[in-house]
């Protein structure tokens, strides 16, 4: 007879494994269809200006870090 243990079993893990997973992939999915929708409503920035706004926030970031930080 096989000894019984407190740990959950394989397949109830895998399960919340493959459940987990897909909602992740279900919130990927919803934020494509946001973002498809923004850009039919025209809610779109160029390349170049988002760009510029992450290298600012880059730069904002770089500013705050102390000087003792490895870059």
């Amino acid at each position: 007879m096989r000894e019984r243990t407190n740990r959950p079993s394989k397949s109830l893990l895998t399960g919340e494994a493959v459940s987990a997973d897909l909602d992740r992939e279900l919130d990927v999915i919803e934020g494509i269809k946001r973002g498809l929708a923004d850009a039919v409503a025209g809610r779109v920035i160029s390349h170049d200006d988002a760009m510029a706004e992450i290298d600012a926030m880059i730069e904002a970031a770089e500013a705050k870090r102390p000087e003792e930080w490895p870059s």
